[in-house]
């Protein structure tokens, strides 16, 4: 089929196009479980602590209003009071007597009536046997007694 004169071959263009859809496809099922596992280990750690020792301090003393709680240092005082309905008797001095004692030494003369006694003796003769040591006083003391 040659055409001799300026024959004109016409092409037809073709184009391609793509449309691009998506839709959800029933895939694989998988299921989800959650497993805890449990090991030990060895944590070192330095924990602090307070401990509170409690010591009851007896105190007998009036005072005018409670006392405020009082920290120092470490420790902590918390007052505890009472009421207490007082009938009160007081004592009031007068007067003072001051004794002091001063040694004195005096030379006094004072009759004074003293005794003695003396053994005697007598024999189954009659005669008066007196101690052979003191015979001579014996005999001047024997009319004073």
């Amino acid at each position: 089929m040659a055409n001799t004169k300026h024959e004109v071959e016409v092409l037809p263009l073709v184009e391609e196009r793509i449309s691009v859809n998506k839709r959800e496809v029933a895939g694989e099922r998988i299921g989800v479980k959650i497993v805890t596992d449990s090991f030990e280990e060895t944590v070192r750690q330095t924990l602090s602590h307070e401990r509170l020792s409690i010591s009851r301090v007896p105190c007998s003393r009036m005072v005018d209003a409670v006392p405020a709680i009082k920290t120092e240092g470490d420790l902590t005082v918390i007052s505890i009071v009472e009421e207490r309905l007082v009938v009160e008797r007081q004592l009031w001095l007068t007067e003072e007597l001051h004794i002091r004692k001063e040694k004195i030494d005096e030379t006094v003369e004072q009759p004074v009536l003293l005794r003695k006694q003396r053994a005697v003796l007598e024999s189954f003769e009659g005669s008066v046997n007196e101690n052979p040591h003191q015979q001579s006083h014996a005999k001047q003391g024997s009319s004073n007694d």
